[in-house]
């Protein structure tokens, strides 16, 4: 019955077609995968009508990038947890993802790893948390 409590509710925005069901089936005994969108300038609206607990979101995707999107959903939904994903393995793009407010920086090439792990490691915190 936990299981079930516990499952998180997550919305994928990549801008390759083929991402979205191989992800979905990847997080589906773990997770509750609510929606998918493939262009980041409906990012927001998205995350309003589905409430996602995660978005998951690859760092290039035309118009508006990951890091700008990531913190277009902290500014305005700071509760959501961002995963950025990307092919592009450099140490200084992950400080930059952090930075931008993700919660974890997850390589394309390890998705299969790391996603799962990521999605459920991360928590929201409140400011009461902090204290």
């Amino acid at each position: 019955m936990s299981e079930k409590l516990d499952r998180r509710r997550v919305l994928l925005a990549d801008d390759y077609p083929g991402m979205h069901p191989a992800l979905t089936r990847l997080l589906a005994p773990w997770c509750d995968v609510v929606g998918s969108i493939d262009d980041a300038a409906r990012l927001l609206d998205a995350i309003a009508r589905l409430r996602p607990d995660v978005s998951v979101l690859d760092l290039s995707m035309p118009g508006v990038d990951g890091l700008q999107a990531c913190r277009q959903i902290k500014s305005v939904k700071p509760d959501v947890n961002v995963i950025v994903c990307t092919a592009a393995d450099e140490p200084w793009l992950a400080a930059k993802v952090v930075e931008a407010g993700a919660s974890a920086f997850v390589l394309k090439c390890r998705i299969g790893d790391d996603l799962v792990r990521a999605i459920q490691t991360t928590r929201s915190v409140t400011p009461a948390a902090d204290a």
